[in-house]
């Protein structure tokens, strides 16, 4: 890499950023079909933003322990089971 960013909330939208394409369409039409905040695109726009990083977040963070409860044994590529 030739530049590198030191800014945290890029470094968070990296890490996110599957999950935000994946969600974002979701949220925006959601959003217009509902027809939250018609008058002032500047609201909506924050509005949109704030709800596609939240959603994305849990996405992520959900997908992750789904991960790690299904971790395969790496000696015998067999899922390893849990009492939970």
């Amino acid at each position: 890499m030739k530049i590198r960013f030191s800014n945290e909330f890029l470094i968070m939208l990296n890490s996110h950023s599957y999950s935000i394409y994946l969600l974002q369409r979701v949220i925006m039409i959601n959003v217009i079909y509902r027809k939250y905040f018609e008058k002032s695109e500047f609201i909506r726009f924050i509005f949109i933003f704030i709800s596609i990083l939240l959603i994305s977040n849990i996405f992520d963070k959900s997908f992750s322990f789904i991960d790690n409860i299904l971790k395969r044994d790496k000696k015998t590529n067999q899922i390893k089971t849990f009492n939970l």
